[in-house]
């Protein structure tokens, strides 16, 4: 659409990009970085922006996150937005669309721009009990648990696209490609654990970044039902809890029933779930 024009961002443009912004996006906007933002103008009138964040390496997601003002809304102009950060990451795939219920709105606009609900999130919510737990072996990651730590987390992605019915392509690499994956990987989350037992890690865990909850978690099959995945679940949740969290969270693929057993077990409450869904 020639009226659409995307111009790059700087913090010298801060108080007009504010002002056209709702206030419950304010800090969603300062929480980007500048370089990731470009402005949408319709018109010559700025009425939205965009930021897009591209991985440096396959294993880490994009992310795209489109603003448009209310009375700027069901004018194509956002669709324009996305389709051009779309572009910019197809490569990477990032196909995962993911929004809470009462966003009818942004729904719609996933649905418009091809994406299509293909499951639903568990939302479960903990009710803030320090937990007992042998905590011997838990420690954070590092890069001498290569290969065996990213292997457990690779499985565990991959099945989880399995469980959702979603297809699931992994991007070949060299074994030193590999490594150095880990390594950013390792360099972007500060809080991913391990559990060691008699010299072999067994799972992996992670904190979500703000230390609000589980962001992830995997048992290597092979040690399946022998209570690690709870060990490592009550860990990071009592981790949760020293750093100031009354009520961490976390989300669960809805069919995942051993996961969302072992969740229940330790004191965690679905409260609703969120929509999901997948690129055509």
């Amino acid at each position: 659409m020639e009226c659409i024009v995307l111009k790059q961002y700087t913090t010298a443009e801060k108080e007009a990009v504010m002002a056209i912004t709702e206030p419950r996006y304010y800090q969603t906007l300062d929480g980007f970085k500048e370089e990731t933002i470009q402005l949408i103008y319709f018109r010559d009138s700025l009425v939205g922006w965009i930021h897009l964040h591209i991985p440096e390496l396959f294993i880490h997601s994009g992310f795209v996150f489109v603003y448009v003002m209310p009375e700027y809304r069901r004018r194509g102009i956002g669709t324009y937005a996305y389709r051009q950060a779309e572009l910019k990451l197809k490569e990477f795939g990032g196909n995962w669309w993911s929004s809470y219920p009462e966003l009818e709105a942004a729904n719609r606009f996933a649905m418009q721009v091809g994406f299509d609900y293909t499951n639903t999130n568990s939302y479960l919510v903990h009710d803030g009990r320090s937990l007992a737990v042998d905590e011997g072996g838990i420690r954070l990651a590092k890069s001498g648990d290569y290969p065996t730590a990213p292997d457990i987390w690779g499985k565990e992605y991959a099945a989880m696209h399995k469980r959702l019915g979603l297809p699931f392509e992994q991007k070949e690499m060299t074994d030193e490609e590999r490594k150095e994956d880990y390594e950013y990987f390792l360099q972007l989350l500060e809080d991913y654990y391990v559990l060691e037992v008699d010299g072999t890690i067994v799972g992996v865990g992670m904190l979500f970044d703000d230390d609000s909850g589980i962001g992830g978690l995997a048992v290597d099959e092979v040690y399946a039902g022998k209570g690690y995945g709870t060990r490592l679940a009550a860990f990071l949740t009592n981790e949760c809890i020293r750093r100031g969290c009354s009520n961490p969270c976390l989300y669960c693929e809805t069919g995942n029933d051993n996961a969302m057993h072992i969740y229940k077990k330790i004191g965690y409450v679905e409260k609703n779930r969120e929509s999901v869904a997948v690129k055509n």
